[in-house]
C-alpha cells in the first residue's frame, strides 16, 4: 500500500468516525428540542464533488476553481450538510455541488469546526447550473 493510499484510508476512517459522532449528537438532541425547519432532513452519507469558484491561500493569493471531495451528512429539499477536512478558504459564499445527474449552485449558510480537523458546512440550493 502506498503512502497516499494509507493517508486517504486514514482520512476516510476519520471522516466516518466524525459523521457517526455528529449523528449520535443529532439523535440525542432531537429528543430534547423541536427543530424549526421547512423541510425534513434525511441521513445521506456519501462522497460528493464540490467546486469552489475561487479559493484563497493562507498567504492571500487568489486561485481559480478548486475541486474537492466532501462527505455528506444529510440532505433535504432545500439543501444539505457536508464535512471537509480543513476549512474551505474561499472568497465567495457560493459553491457548486455535483449531485450525479445535476450540478447545483449553492450558498454556504453556515460552517463550523467540528472534530479532528473537520469542518461542517450547511448549504442551500440556489439553482441548477450547466457544467
Amino acid at each position: 500500500m502506498t503512502t497516499a493510499t494509507s493517508t486517504q484510508d486514514r482520512l476516510e476512517t476519520s471522516a466516518r468516525r466524525v459523521l457517526e459522532t455528529l449523528q449520535r449528537w443529532d439523535d440525542r438532541f432531537s429528543k430534547h428540542a423541536n427543530q424549526k425547519r421547512v423541510h425534513d432532513r434525511k441521513a445521506f452519507q456519501r462522497k460528493l464533488t464540490i467546486i469552489v469558484p475561487e479559493s484563497r491561500s493562507p498567504t492571500g493569493d487568489v486561485y481559480a476553481r478548486e475541486i474537492c471531495e466532501v462527505w455528506t451528512r444529510n440532505i433535504s429539499q432545500s439543501g444539505l450538510a457536508f464535512l471537509t477536512h480543513g476549512e474551505l478558504v474561499t472568497t465567495s459564499t457560493h459553491i457548486v455541488i455535483n449531485l450525479g445527474t445535476k450540478c447545483m449552485l449553492c450558498k454556504i449558510m453556515r460552517h463550523r469546526e467540528v472534530h479532528d480537523g473537520f469542518w461542517e458546512y450547511g448549504i442551500k440550493y440556489v439553482e441548477e447550473v450547466q457544467m
